[in-house]
């Protein structure tokens, strides 16, 4: 459905101004149409910070404490040579030579 007009919000992002709902049925008047989102997106609705003063965060630091180098334990990996190539490839561009 491109030739909606977009608009940009005060955060500089962009939308759609207008937004169909899925399964919502348009028409041409011969002709119904079942609109089906291809790609949704979420944004978390703009709340007062002052709301956030009443959470009460202390001891958190104590039940849910950040993992250490020895909770990780030892990450290794090792890069091997790379192969050698000597015949020509058997398959090109999907097909079998």
């Amino acid at each position: 459905m491109w030739g909606f007009p977009w608009v940009d919000d005060t955060n500089g992002r962009w939308h759609a101004s207008i937004t169909l709902a899925d399964q919502a049925i348009l028409t041409d008047g011969t002709s119904n149409f079942v609109i089906k989102g291809m790609e949704k997106e979420q944004t978390m609705k703009d709340q007062d910070i002052s709301l956030c003063s009443a959470l009460s965060v202390s001891g958190l630091a104590s039940t849910l404490p950040l993992p250490t180098a020895t909770d990780i334990g030892t990450i290794s990996f090792s890069l091997s040579d790379k192969p050698v190539v000597t015949a020509a490839p058997a398959v090109i561009e999907g097909e079998l030579q």
